[in-house]
């Protein structure tokens, strides 16, 4: 009998005792139960032998008795009931059957059944493969994921996003610069160097699963920043920059007092800043101390400000207030050893005022941008004076920026305005003459907050 046939007629035999007279007669009486047997021409055959969880397929038979329906059923003969179908007058019939959606992958047995009459039927049985569903799902982003830029210089950016998510696993991301595909990673960052100078650039990032299912891709654009010469005869520098014009924007919250009213700071002597728009801005921070020239009589206000300077210009901001700088002169950048605003980075480091381009760099060189210098300007002044209410600002290309907030914060404290009514060029560098104005306004919102300034530098 071969691997179909696996059902033999079943016998019982049941034994009565009767009781009459004192006589006990006993006889046996043959029961037949409902059998299957091993007819020689009867088969079935499936329309499809692979099939996914849930998939349709069919059985269809043949030479089976043209009077008794034939049913369907997984696994045993008597298992659940997926259909039934009555043979033709040739003993054929086509039973369409689902299978069950619980089934895991793995090789199953389906039995068509057709009883007797007279206790005796016919039972067929063919295997079929349960198949693991095809992955047609591309992988998911959390709700409000962004590709981030941040740690922008002249010749690179460092990208981050949030983990996608599949129901089979993420196998990778793919990131595009411009079109063009620049790598394929499995993590969720990714620096990005041999860029050029004062250039835009457009970043995607892609995840994809084993199946070859893509997600939607993230995207983000960004300029990188412009060369900066300036010289280190200036003792002032810090990687955010700015190009706040003081005129784009209205101010949403002004101060009401003047760190630097008419007639109270002296003349820097600076021949070069006659006439500059920010000119009361750079008398006045030079009056504290806070910003210095690049020569005895020059300014240099179209420069750049650099990181390092930049600390410098905080340090004395801070003590100006009358905050206590903490005595550190070392920190774990390794690129700042014998720089002369090393003390100023390890201090702001300390504070937590300005953080590393690595965990043991600084970049102390690179020039500040405006989205840079807004969180500068937010993480000193909170130091000082509490938190900033962080509002909301008019401008279009924050979006998705690693700075949006402290921008948002800037303006709506004052201390920094847009490059039009509607955008604040967060990837350009900060000047030494808009940086000057950017002190100014946080010089005059602490004494409208009730801070006393220490007075102009000995």
């Amino acid at each position: 009998m071969d691997n179909n046939f696996g059902y033999l007629r079943r016998v019982s035999l049941r034994s009565y005792l009767l009781v009459a007279g004192g006589i006990v007669a006993a006889f046996a009486v043959l029961w037949m139960a409902p059998a299957y047997a091993c007819g020689p021409s009867a088969a079935i055959a499936a329309s499809d032998y692979g099939v996914e969880a849930g998939g349709s397929m069919h059985v269809l038979g043949s030479s089976f008795d043209d009077t008794t329906p034939v049913t369907i059923h997984w696994e045993t003969v008597d298992g659940p009931h997926l259909g039934t179908g009555t043979p033709d007058a040739s003993g054929h019939f086509v039973v369409p059957v689902v299978v069950p959606p619980d089934a895991v992958p793995g090789v199953y047995t389906i039995f068509a059944v057709q009883p007797g009459t007279e206790g005796e039927g016919f039972v067929r049985t063919l295997q079929l493969t349960v198949e693991q569903a095809a992955d047609e799902v591309a992988p998911a982003w959390p709700a409000g994921a962004e590709l981030s830029t941040s740690d922008v210089t002249e010749t690179g950016v460092q990208l981050s996003w949030p983990a996608a998510t599949d129901e089979e696993g993420v196998t990778g991301y793919r990131v595009t610069r411009d079109g063009t595909e620049i790598v394929d990673q499995a993590g969720t960052t990714l620096t990005v160097d041999g860029l050029s100078a004062d250039t835009a650039y457009g970043f995607t990032v892609s995840a994809y699963d084993a199946a070859g299912n893509v997600s939607e891709p993230l995207t983000a654009s960004m300029t990188t920043a412009a060369t900066v010469t300036e010289p280190d005869t200036d003792t002032d520098t810090d990687t955010d920059t700015d190009t706040d014009t003081d005129t784009t924007t209205p101010d949403p919250n002004p101060v009401t007092a003047q760190a630097c009213p008419d007639g109270r700071a002296s003349s820097s002597g600076f021949t070069d800043i006659i006439g500059n728009l920010h000119q009361d801005a750079i008398e006045c921070t030079a009056w504290y101390g806070i910003a210095q020239g690049t020569s005895a009589t020059t300014y240099s206000p179209s420069q750049g400000v650099r990181r390092d300077q930049m600390a410098s210009f905080l340090t004395r901001t801070l003590t100006q207030a009358g905050v206590a700088l903490p005595d550190v002169t070392a920190s774990n950048f390794t690129d700042i050893a014998g720089n002369p605003h090393a003390q100023a980075i390890a201090q702001l480091a300390e504070l937590g005022i300005v953080q590393g381009t690595s965990a043991t760099t600084y970049s102390p060189s690179q020039g500040v941008r405006r989205d840079q210098m807004a969180s500068f300007l937010v993480r000193t002044l909170e130091h000082i004076d509490g938190p900033l209410a962080i509002g909301t600002a008019p401008f279009t290309d924050t979006a998705g920026n690693t700075h949006a907030d402290a921008i948002s914060a800037a303006y709506t404290a004052g201390l920094a305005q847009g490059s039009s009514a509607t955008t604040y060029a967060p990837g350009q560098i900060v000047r030494r003459d808009q940086m000057a104005a950017f002190l100014t306004r946080s010089l005059e919102r602490l004494v409208d907050s009730g801070h006393t300034m220490q007075g102009p530098a000995s």
